[in-house]
This record gives structure tokens, C-alpha cells and sequence, in this order.
């Protein structure tokens, strides 16, 4: 790194922009205690209105909550910088709103902490009863599915293995519930994303449930799911993993998402450009590793912000280490 001394005339510009930078992070920290501040109080109003229940709760299941919640998010004037009002308008107002719903969600959710399977009852519509009775497993019979099986049954206890002829037989399986589960590939690193069986997963109604990486012998690797309809496997193993498909009005929204994610403690993993056959241009697979994050921050954010994402599942990564 490069050092300046005072008689080099890049010492003076220097010294005031690390003042103002001093000046711009105290403002931020005002700003965020402010949105905190209507967080909070925007809190109490649910209290009051709706009793103690999950804001996550509310947004997902209750409209008129919703709504409140989202007329709730502080609105404010940004700062004026002259000359040039776009320099506001533009660039830095985005970042300033981004900042401001990172803040506002993150403070309305404060203290609510979910296990990825508690939060499959915000996004799914359990089924209960069918949880955990049916232990077959449908896959084809190969090499690679056996092992991915093999992976999987370690922290599914108790399953077994039942074969179909097709990828569309083994999901038939599972729909008409001769089998529990079924195990798809989803990913390899010959092919990339394999989204006509994504599209598959979607037909049926099924929600990734755990999902494993398989090397073979000539080096490649394909990334297998367990899948099933949406559910709770009770998996404390592996790093955790959100997969949801998105449609977006602007490709640059899928960046905001993604300082979303940092923000709240989670990365972007993976994302995929889906074909038009999915029924809208810029729609999106993204994959976040949500292992450690604040989760209900993130996922307010996402109610909030771009509720027409569509969840693949919540699930456990796991390796064969």
C-alpha cells in the first residue's frame, strides 16, 4: 500500500475524505436508529392489533396485516446534493432505499428465530399426517442414484429404495404415494442446471428436501436432490441451503437481492438464467446459503420486497465426508 506524507499534494484530499467518511458512517448510524425506531413502533401496533404473533406469520398468512406492515416502511425525502439532483435520484438514493428496508426488516424481526423446517410452514402448506409414514424412496437404478440414495438414507432413517424406469415414474410414485420420496438430479457440472426436471419438480407439487453432490468415476459431479412433497425431514446436518425461482421486472433487481443476502448474513450460491418456458422473461433460479444467517430478517425482506418468489425448498446440503 502505497503511504503519502504531507508535502505530496494527494495528502490534503486524503485526510478530508477520510473525514467525511467519518461523517458519512455517523449519519448511516443515525439513519439506521431512526428505521429502527419505526420499527419498533411499528411492532407495537401489530401487538396491539394481532397479539403476540410472528411477523413472519403475519405477512405470509394474514393480508391485512401485510398491508400495515408494508405502509409501515419510513418513507423519507432523500438528502439533497447540488447540483445535480440525479446524482440523489440515481445511484445513491437506490442505495439508501435498499439500506433503509434492510435496516426496517431487520429491526421489525428482531428476536424471532426459525429452524429451515419452521420456516417450511410459512412457505408450504404442510401436510402433517403424511410426514414420515411412507419411508420408500422412488429413484432409477443406476450407479449414481444409488449413491445419492445412500447419502440420504443415513439421516432419513428407516427408508428403502423402490425403482421407476423414468424420471416421470418416479415422481408418479410419489404423487400417487406409493413412494415418500424421490431422488432427482438436479445440477451437473457437464450440463449446469437441469431445468426439465426442475419443471418436473414444480408439476408435481414437490419441494427439495436434502440435497448431495455425487463425484463419478471420470471425474464429473452432479448434484442430487431428496424430494418430496413439501415437509419437514428433520435434518440438523449439512450446511442450509434456500432455493427459490424468481421473476424480476429489472435484471438489476437480482443485485439487490444479493446485498440482501450479505446483509442479513446469508451469500448467494448460485444463479441461473431459466428459459422462457418457465413464462416470463428475467426469471431467475437462485440457490442462498442461509447456513448461520438471520433468517427472518431475510426472509421479511423477501415478503416484503419481492413476494412473487417461488420457493424450491429449504434444506440440508450434505456431503460425503
Amino acid at each position: 500500500m502505497i503511504e503519502f506524507t504531507e508535502s505530496d499534494g494527494i495528502y490534503a484530499v486524503l485526510k478530508n475524505m477520510a473525514a467525511t467518511g467519518g461523517e458519512y458512517a455517523a449519519a448511516l448510524e443515525k439513519r439506521a436508529a431512526h428505521i429502527y425506531d419505526a420499527a419498533q413502533l411499528a411492532r407495537r401496533e401489530l401487538l396491539e392489533t394481532y397479539g403476540d404473533a410472528p411477523v413472519l406469520e403475519l405477512l405470509f398468512s394474514n393480508d391485512d396485516a401485510r398491508a400495515e406492515i408494508i405502509a409501515s416502511v419510513p418513507r423519507t425525502n432523500k438528502p439533497e446534493i447540488a447540483p445535480s439532483s440525479d446524482f440523489i435520484g440515481g445511484t445513491v438514493g437506490r442505495e439508501l432505499d435498499k439500506f433503509d428496508m434492510f435496516c426496517f426488516c431487520k429491526a421489525l424481526s428482531a428476536g424471532e428465530r426459525y429452524t429451515p423446517g419452521e420456516m417450511m410452514a410459512f412457505l408450504f402448506e404442510l401436510d402433517g399426517d403424511a410426514v414420515g409414514k411412507n419411508k420408500k424412496i422412488a429413484m432409477l437404478r443406476n450407479s449414481s442414484s444409488s449413491r445419492a440414495f445412500e447419502l440420504f438414507a443415513a439421516h432419513v432413517r428407516g427408508v428403502e429404495a423402490t425403482y421407476g424406469d423414468n424420471f416421470k415414474s418416479v415422481c408418479d410414485a410419489v404423487y400417487l404415494k406409493d413412494a415418500g420420496y424421490a431422488v432427482l438430479p438436479l445440477e451437473s457440472s457437464t450440463d449446469g442446471r437441469l431445468d426439465g426436471l426442475y419443471m418436473m419438480i414444480e408439476k408435481y407439487d414437490l419441494a427439495v428436501l436434502m440435497s448431495c453432490m455425487v463425484l463419478s468415476g471420470d471425474g464429473s459431479a452432479t448434484r442430487f436432490a431428496l424430494v418430496g412433497r413439501p415437509q419437514d425431514v428433520g435434518d440438523e446436518v449439512g450446511r442450509k441451503k434456500f432455493e427459490f425461482k424468481i421473476s424480476l421486472d429489472e435484471p438489476s433487481e437480482i443485485s439487490e437481492i444479493s446485498d440482501a443476502a450479505l446483509f442479513f448474513g446469508a451469500r448467494f450460491e448460485r444463479v441461473d438464467t431459466l428459459p422462457v418456458s418457465y413464462g416470463r422473461d428475467n426469471a431467475y433460479g437462485v440457490i442462498v446459503d442461509i447456513d448461520g444467517a438471520d433468517i427472518a430478517g431475510f426472509m421479511t425482506y423477501m415478503e416484503m420486497r419481492f413476494s412473487q418468489f417461488v420457493t424450491v425448498g429449504i434444506y440440508s446440503h450434505i456431503t460425503e465426508e
